[in-house]
């Protein structure tokens, strides 16, 4: 198992057998998505690093949101700052070598925009984004972000 400090409060991170190349923070409840360029954006999308991510959120010591500080955040393999990217309405951190930090709750947000499922932050099945997560047309749904959202973060 291999220790990584959080990029966002410092404490160190836990991963997960279910999630391989992911972290959880049992402090600020992020999650770090830290895997090759290749696979990161299929992952983020992995129902096993989203489940990661609903218990680092539900588990963290501090039940509150800590605001962005103007502080740069550093990657926790290469200490390289951090670049801001805007997906799905929500600012993300990447380090386009190693992978990509979501603060509480955001990897579920962009998960829930870009594939229109339901995650443990959206409680109403009857929502017009809402769709089970069954079948094969989650699957094409999957594939189609991911690659989507691969392209996105590393533009620029």
């Amino acid at each position: 198992m291999t220790s990584k400090a959080c990029p966002a409060c410092g404490s160190r991170m836990i991963d997960a057998p279910d999630a391989p190349g992911a972290w959880g923070c049992t402090s600020c409840g992020g999650v770090w998505a830290g895997i090759s360029a290749a696979n990161r954006a299929a992952s983020i999308l992995d129902p096993a690093v989203r489940q990661l991510a609903d218990a680092a959120a539900q588990n963290a010591a501090s039940t509150t949101s800590r605001a962005r500080s103007a502080q740069v955040r550093s990657c926790p393999d290469c200490r390289a700052p951090l670049a801001p990217r805007e997906l799905a309405a929500v600012s993300l951190d990447v380090c386009r070598e190693h992978g990509t930090w979501f603060d509480r709750g955001e990897l579920q947000r962009v998960a829930h925009e870009r594939l229109g499922t339901k995650t443990a932050n959206d409680d109403d099945p009857k929502s017009a984004r809402w769709k089970p997560d069954t079948g094969t047309e989650l699957a094409a749904d999957l594939a189609i972000g991911a690659v989507a959202l691969f392209f996105s973060i590393l533009s620029d």
